[in-house]
């Protein structure tokens, strides 16, 4: 079976390869050097902003 790949299967793996690596490059967000809350923000939840506020909240009456 091995015998019988062509190139044109070498040129498909890469063509998806390189399909990935676009996609990677220019439509995920970067996260290097971000804390959880801005990453939170950057995906959508919120969450995190409302973490920080309770937890402001929570120290502030200490």
């Amino acid at each position: 079976m091995l015998e019988n790949i062509g190139y044109g299967t070498y040129l498909v793996f890469l063509m998806f390869m390189l399909m990935g690596i676009a996609f990677a490059i220019w439509v995920l967000p970067e996260t290097f050097g971000k804390s959880l809350e801005e990453m939170d923000l950057a995906f959508g939840s919120g969450e995190g902003q409302a973490d920080t506020a309770r937890m402001e909240r929570i120290l502030a009456s200490l």
